[in-house]
């Protein structure tokens, strides 16, 4: 088995609380390829633009293109089961272990891909991983690589590369700014973990109130609900989650809807019984305008 990549010189300075920033030096190009390139990996992003410390979508393809089924076993998403090649634009590349952004202990199984057969699938970056893979502002080049039967021994695990895709942070100005400055200051990883469930509800309440017209405002609103569930408040997480109920295409969308609908059956319990055969069913309010009123 050949050697896959060769990197004259790396500089890697561990200074944020989610895990290991990279600083990139000038190194050559690594030049990933797959040992068995049986599956295709097609990696997209519905923007390129993101602001600093903000969740980064990554959307996948995985195809057979070969005449034969594929059985594979692995989770499409950026963690344990990916590793991501970047290079940023003074040239400088670095491949970031999956599995140092993110832990999970997730059991997957085989599964076939048939010839021409493709699979789809997301996965959304959070802020502080965000902001581990891409330490500043400026252009960067993104390849993913999927370890698609990560369960073998290491000599025997299969790998493919993806197509590069272009990421450019910017850096936050004016509200975002401002909301930004406050997560930094108020709410990364460390402070939170120090903080009490009602203390951290009030620090978050205060960001959404303060920052709702920022693009981290709806990321927080979906936290802060889950934070309001915690502590028993369900109304006041029903009614965050309302807030932004409507936007069908905020990634959360789905989850959000379920969610309230959830959170409304247990605030709200319908009435299971029998009705008679000419009385019909009677039709239940809308869940957010009932918190409104």
């Amino acid at each position: 088995m050949f050697e896959k990549f060769k990197i004259k010189s790396l500089v890697v300075i561990a200074v944020l609380t989610f895990g290991v920033m990279f600083l990139y030096s000038h190194t050559p190009k690594v030049e990933s390829q797959s040992e068995y390139p049986k599956l295709t990996l097609e990696v997209s992003s519905p923007q390129n633009e993101y602001f600093q410390h903000e969740p980064i979508l990554f959307k996948f393809r995985v195809t057979n293109q070969t005449n034969e089924p594929i059985v594979w076993q692995s989770l499409v998403k950026i963690g344990p089961w990916t590793n991501l090649i970047v290079r940023n634009q003074s040239g400088g590349e670095v491949k970031i272990e999956g599995k140092k952004l993110l832990r999970a202990g997730i059991s997957i199984f085989p599964s076939k891909l048939n010839p021409a057969e493709n699979y789809e699938t997301q996965s959304l970056v959070n802020g502080y991983i965000a902001e581990e893979i891409f330490p500043n502002p400026g252009r960067y080049e993104v390849r993913i690589e999927l370890i698609y039967n990560q369960y073998q021994p290491v000599e025997e695990r299969k790998t493919v590369v993806s197509n590069p895709i272009v990421i450019n942070i910017l850096e936050p100005q004016d509200i975002n700014r401002q909301a930004y400055n406050f997560i930094k200051e108020k709410l990364t990883p460390t402070k939170k973990g120090r903080l009490s469930s009602s203390e951290l509800t009030q620090l978050e309440q205060e960001f959404v109130n303060r920052f709702s017209g920022s693009v981290y405002a709806d990321f927080m609103r979906v936290e802060l609900a889950q934070l309001y569930e915690i502590i028993g408040e369900d109304t006041k997480a029903l009614q965050e989650l309302c807030k932004i109920s409507s936007d069908e295409d905020f990634y959360h969308a789905k989850q959000v809807q379920r969610r309230i609908r959830q959170i409304d059956a247990k605030i709200n319990p319908p009435d299971m019984r029998e009705l008679p055969p000419d009385v019909p069913m009677p039709v239940r309010q809308d869940p957010c305008l009932r918190v409104q009123n």
